[in-house]
């Protein structure tokens, strides 16, 4: 789970993986410990077929970027990995990061 530190605002990119009995999204979040002032997240979904997926904000501190769903009983992970480029501004301040999470 990466942190990084932009105008003494902590930012954390972490992965997602949501599920329940007949349903299940994988994604990415990135999360401020404050409001950041814009947002604009691009993800790729790996598996046996990538997924890409994007979302943006403003004066957010959550964003949450899912791929679709898969339906059925206990639905099987779909996605091995995620890899992101996350931009935006904080505090007149530009940064960028890029990654890849694995799923486990």
């Amino acid at each position: 789970m990466p942190v990084e530190q932009i105008q003494g605002n902590t930012i954390t990119i972490k992965k997602r993986d949501v599920f329940g009995l007949v349903f299940r999204r994988q994604g990415l979040q990135v999360k401020g410990e404050n409001p950041i002032d814009s947002l604009n997240v691009n993800i790729t979904l790996e598996g046996v077929a990538n997924e890409p997926a994007s979302g943006s904000c403003t004066n957010c501190k959550k964003l949450n970027v899912m791929g679709s769903a898969s339906f059925g009983f206990a639905p099987p992970q779909t996605f091995q990995a995620v890899s992101y480029d996350v931009k935006g501004s904080d505090g007149g301040q530009s940064f960028e990061f890029t990654g890849r999470e694995l799923f486990s």
